[in-house]
């Protein structure tokens, strides 16, 4: 494989090696503008924002992380069938361990600084938000597609000094498309869960009506507190977001972060701006002049994200801050309209108060040595343990049925 070259032609194994329009195999970019916006997006589903060209365009401008990518677009027979962005990254491996035991991880570190820290190649993009990179035509074609990333990271981990492989995050329907892996010597490991809401009212006041009574009290307790402290929401759409104002929010955030695997700067989120101005919103919490807390949105036809969110830690705790901001985020998504809301990964016991239901998340690692490997896989439980996630019953009917009672009162 070439070191040089910023476009890698790799044709398969069954494959004559020819590029031309029978061509079966991948081809690695180095820059995701290497690659046709028109020809990526086309295997991305509707609702996959974070898999789209221009979102990888933002990480890639942005340089998060330091990160050297390699965009996959794999061929058969001349058809695209699969696309992947792999990137690379130093990791500490203790990311989602408990806190005894990252505490025993750092005291080793004191005698041996790379311990549990390798080189790794991911699937996936830098930015921690519960989803992949990674698409197949067709569920017929995952195997192949599979087949084909997993030899590339082979030789890419060679050539990027890489140890460790790894594709995240998935859910678990996806998981089960990704059990080819196995046969290439991949395991399964845990990632935190997600939160996710169906949103099937037509308002705020139909959403803390459908509520069990301990709920809706919570939520009115946390809107009146954020009343008395003089809180109020701006939404601030294309060329009303101020990148600026809100970062020194987002690194508070990022300072008292549990889970960290990357810190993402200040281009990133502008770059978001100018890649997807139809797709970003922030919902900016504020009292008087001060920006309290915020909370980037991303937003499809039928999905919105809480992708992101900046808190002013002085002023959190007297009007319950960020409470009411996720809160006007669920009121925000009502009044879109859009079918479902993604609430991230972190904050489940607020997130789950408010509705949402935990989803798992998973990871598929595979260590280059087989020794290494082995062992890496007897403590991943310890490293990466189970994450079922909070679920409560916070409505008192099933939001299944308030959904097909909207869908059919919806006009047609």
């Amino acid at each position: 494989m070439s070191t040089s070259a910023t476009v890698e032609w790799s044709p398969a194994d069954s494959s004559p090696g020819d590029t031309g329009a029978g061509f079966t195999g991948e081809r690695a970019c180095r820059s995701i503008q290497e690659v046709a916006e028109a020809e990526w997006d086309s295997l991305v589903p509707p609702d996959e924002l974070q898999m789209r060209h221009a979102f990888v365009r933002a990480c890639q401008d942005a340089g998060v992380a330091d990160a050297e990518y390699r965009h996959l677009t794999i061929y058969r027979h001349g058809t695209l069938v699969g696309i992947a962005s792999i990137f690379r990254m130093d990791v500490r491996l203790e990311l989602l361990c408990p806190g005894f035991l990252r505490s025993l991880i750092e005291t080793v570190r004191r005698w041996r600084p790379a311990f549990l820290r390798p080189r790794l190649l991911l699937c996936g993009l830098p930015v921690s938000a519960g989803r992949p990179c990674i698409a197949f035509r067709s569920p017929a074609d995952a195997p192949f597609v599979l087949g084909q990333v997993a030899h590339y990271l082979e030789r890419a981990g060679e050539e990027l000094d890489a140890s460790l492989f790894c594709f995240k995050e998935f859910r678990p329907g996806e998981a089960a498309a990704l059990a080819p892996l196995g046969e290439h010597g991949y395991f399964r490991a845990w990632s935190l869960p997600a939160y996710r809401m169906d949103v099937p009212w037509h308002s705020f006041p139909e959403y803390l009506a459908a509520m069990r009574a301990g709920y809706r009290r919570q939520v009115n307790v946390t809107r009146e507190a954020g009343r008395a402290a003089g809180f109020h929401t701006r939404k601030c759409g294309r060329g009303e977001i101020e990148w600026e104002r809100l970062f020194p929010l987002y690194e508070q955030v990022m300072e008292r972060a549990r889970f960290q695997l990357e810190h993402l700067n200040l281009a990133f989120f502008q770059n978001l701006s100018r890649c997807l101005p139809e797709s970003v919103r922030v919902l900016a919490l504020e009292q008087d002049e001060h920006l309290v807390a915020a909370a980037v949105i991303l937003e499809t036809p039928g999905l919105t994200t809480f992708f992101m969110t900046g808190i002013d830690y002085e002023r959190n705790r007297p009007g319950e801050a960020y409470p009411n901001l996720v809160t006007e985020v669920v009121a925000d998504a009502i009044r879109s309209g859009t079918g479902h809301l993604e609430l991230g990964q972190t904050s489940g016991a607020l997130k789950s108060r408010l509705g949402g239901q935990p989803e798992p998340r998973y990871l598929f690692f595979r260590y280059r040595s087989r020794w290494a490997h082995a062992l890496f896989r007897a403590v991943a439980p310890l490293l990466f343990p189970a994450s079922p996630g909070e679920t409560r019953r916070v409505f008192r009917t099933n939001g299944q049925l308030g959904r097909s009672v909207r869908e059919k009162s919806s006009p047609t």
